[in-house]
């Protein structure tokens, strides 16, 4: 039930919002243990399993 009220909120979000939610999400999926990784070779399900 919780993940279907946080997808539900997550439909609502504004665009640009969103769009920096995921440019967080990428930057966090390139740090620390990850550093070597390129951003650009970075694959989104990938990026989520480091979240």
């Amino acid at each position: 039930m919780f993940d279907t009220i946080a997808m539900k909120l997550a439909w609502m979000l504004p665009r640009r919002l969103a769009y920096w939610a995921a440019i967080r999400v990428g930057c966090n999926a390139t740090q620390g243990e990850f550093s070597d990784q390129s951003p650009t070779d970075l694959q989104f399900m990938d990026a989520l399993k480091r979240w």
